[in-house]
This record gives structure tokens, sequence and C-alpha cells, in this order.
């Protein structure tokens, strides 16, 4: 990284708070939530 950062310091700083951001942050990813049909079946609003 020292080279990157003498080569291009712009570059070298958005790596380094990319980094930071995901050493101090977490990031929830919403998926699809799949279940067997049994589950569904049992858990369906009447």
């Amino acid at each position: 990284m020292n080279d990157l950062a003498y080569f291009d310091p712009d570059v070298a700083a958005a790596i380094d708070a990319e980094l930071e951001r995901q050493r101090s942050n977490i990031e929830l990813i919403a998926s699809e939530n799949i279940v067997s049909p049994a589950t569904a079946s049992r858990t369906e609003a009447p």
C-alpha cells in the first residue's frame, strides 16, 4: 500500500477509507425468505 500511496495518494486514501468503513460497520442485505410448503401452510393467515 505504501507504493500506491506514493504514486496515487487519492486512490490510497479511498481504499483506506473503504477498509475502515467495512471494519467498523455491518451491512445487512435483505434476501428472499424461502420456506418449505409445509411451513408456509402452517403460517398462513386464516
